[in-house]
């Protein structure tokens, strides 16, 4: 059953725009992630309190800051793996008012890589490092949704705010979304 998705719902794909393409076409029945998403979220904050990156752990979407083009969701949780040597893993779970989904992203810098939500690719995405506070990425969906986002990092590291401009058949908006530790 297709089902429109209450939330940030642009803000999750490529660090985060994904979460368009689910607000459109993602097949949720309230799913949970699964037992290899939570041990991956686990082993992401374990590693944050080992690793030096800022951007690594676990960040929590401030509703009350972020201006969303939809619904928000009730809960959604950012955890970011790894984006060193290249290498970019995410996972992304929204919890709305009847239905929960999980993005999850693994890439390389510079490189489209797959985009899954809830396991089944959904489109793909493209990250580049524009300095250590901020990445700019590009994502294409296969509903035809197209993303353009700018993820930074504050200068304290307690803050990521994804800017993303949105472009689909029934036209474009921007979204700003608000992430703390």
């Amino acid at each position: 059953m297709k089902k429109l998705i209450a939330s940030g719902a642009v803000v999750g794909c490529l660090l985060f725009g994904v979460q368009a393409v689910v607000a459109q076409t993602a097949d949720v029945h309230g799913k949970a992630a699964s037992s290899a998403q939570s041990k991956s979220g686990a082993k992401a904050e374990a590693n944050r309190s080992v690793s030096a990156d800022p951007w690594v752990g676990s960040w929590k979407m401030d509703v009350s800051r972020s201006r969303l083009h939809g619904p928000a969701p009730q809960e959604e949780t950012l955890v970011i793996e790894s984006v060193a040597g290249g290498d970019i893993k995410y996972s992304l779970k929204s919890v709305g008012q009847d239905s929960q989904y999980t993005i999850t992203y693994d890439g390389k810098s510079d490189s489209a890589a797959p985009v899954l939500v809830d396991g089944k690719e959904a489109g793909t995405a493209t990250y580049h490092r524009v300095n250590s506070r901020q990445y700019s990425g590009k994502s294409k969906m296969s509903s035809g949704l197209t993303t353009t986002e700018t993820i930074e990092l504050s200068p304290n590291h307690k803050q990521l705010t994804v800017t993303v401009h949105a472009r689909q058949a029934e036209g474009e908006y921007d979204e700003t979304a608000v992430y703390t530790r």
